[in-house]
């Protein structure tokens, strides 16, 4: 037969408080307190944030607080929890492997293009540089 005297170092009232935790609520957890509530980086947010860039990868972290009514700066920290990289692309990989067609058809309109415009590497290069002082 079990006793209160198992644990005898424990005030018996905080055993009793314990147990009355755990049938109302099935754990041992605390109830939250008197604190600001998480918002910005629920995972109900977090989730939404994910399920944005998983239908359009190419979607910006400045169009991405816009859809879902959070900071930038809360975007930004979902992604890095998540260990996603904002400049990484993900889907070239993929690209390279899955779409042969497509990638073709990039190589193509890029040729065409060129051949429109032979100045059209140097305009090409020139609007990637910085602008000079």
């Amino acid at each position: 037969m079990a006793s209160w005297a198992i644990v005898p170092d424990v005030p018996v009232d905080m055993l009793v408080e314990t147990v009355r935790n755990f049938l109302g609520s099935g754990g041992v957890k605390r109830k939250p307190g008197s604190g600001r509530p998480e918002t910005a980086t629920s995972d109900a947010n977090k989730l939404n944030v994910l399920l944005q860039l998983e239908e359009n990868s190419r979607t910006s972290t400045t169009q991405l607080p816009l859809n879902s009514r959070i900071s930038l700066k809360s975007v930004r920290n979902t992604l890095a929890c998540e260990k996603l990289k904002p400049y990484k692309i993900i889907n070239l990989h993929q690209q390279q492997e899955d779409d042969p067609d497509r990638r073709d058809q990039c190589a193509e309109t890029m040729m065409e293009m060129i051949n429109s415009n032979p100045n059209f590497h140097k305009n090409f290069c020139s609007a990637m540089k910085p602008p000079s002082d």
